[in-house]
């Protein structure tokens, strides 16, 4: 009888944790949910409804304002799409792969100030990019590539945040001595690399790249900043096109909301074609 008594008391603990762990977790998902419930909701209502105040319920301007802002002339939301798919891709690109090189370049190699070179990456990742901001403006400046796309992908080149993925994954899952063993077969440093490091890292890869597209389509401060979108909205941005919609003299809350739709439709698009390419792989 004790027995069972300990036995029911222990169930309706455990049942009680339960209980408490999916309400935790229920509060958890509606606070990461609501907002992009939000964004869907107030996609379907025209600017005028939004000024009046939060609805739980959808509109019925979703349709009018995709037209309006696919037809209207000074909102050229195609190119803005094509400039951040572009800047998206090649950010990635960049950052992966030459984050890639420096990483394997500290893990695989033993050479003086190794660990200093290592600590110093890390201490520009910790940095705020705000620090190096006037710098690199004023640089873009003077080498005149203030109206090109170049100073919104190039940066990517030098990604501490990606290397330090990297390197903590190959420090894990990257054994030496297939490495060594490599380099006795006669595969140079850069066979090593494509041939053996870098098909054991496509996990890591994987998830990096979804970050790095994620962050650039996400891209505004660089944009408004370097380029401004000219000249004549060449270089513009899907976020830039979202925050002058809003921001203008004439701003429209029923656009804006449907440009970051558009945005939102495309970062699960991008990842879900990332995420099926590195299942087939």
């Amino acid at each position: 009888a004790v027995r069972d008594k300990g036995a029911e008391q222990s169930r309706h603990e455990l049942l009680t944790r339960r209980i408490v762990s999916y309400l935790v977790l229920a509060i958890l998902c509606f606070l990461c949910l609501f907002f992009f419930y939000v964004l869907l909701i107030n996609a379907t209502r025209n600017h005028y409804q939004i000024q009046r105040g939060f609805s739980f319920l959808p509109g019925k301007s979703f349709t009018t304002n995709l037209k309006n802002v696919l037809a209207d002339a000074n909102i050229p939301i195609l190119s803005g799409i094509k400039n951040s798919l572009v800047i998206a891709a090649l950010s990635a690109i960049l950052s992966i792969y030459f984050s890639a090189l420096t990483a394997y370049g500290v893990h695989a190699y033993d050479f003086k100030l190794k660990k200093i070179a290592s600590a110093f990456i890390i201490l520009i990742m910790t940095m705020p990019t705000q620090v190096s901001a006037l710098g690199f403006l004023r640089l873009m400046t003077n080498m005149k590539l203030t109206d090109t796309l170049i100073p919104l992908f190039l940066p990517s080149i030098a990604a501490p945040t990606v290397y330090y993925f990297m390197v903590s994954y190959m420090k894990s899952n990257l054994p030496m001595e297939i490495v060594e063993a490599a380099r006795i077969d006669g595969a140079n440093s850069y066979q090593q690399l494509m041939r053996i490091t870098i098909p054991l890292l496509r996990p890591i890869i994987l998830v990096t790249a979804i970050m790095s597209t994620n962050g650039t389509l996400q891209l505004f401060d660089e944009s408004v900043n370097l380029t401004r979108g000219g000249p004549g909205n060449m270089t513009i941005t899907m976020s830039h096109y979202i925050y002058n919609t809003m921001f203008t003299k004439n701003p429209n809350f029923g656009y804006a909301a449907a440009m970051s739709f558009v945005i939102l439709v495309m970062v699960a698009v991008l990842a879900a074609i990332q995420m099926k390419v590195g299942d087939k792989r």
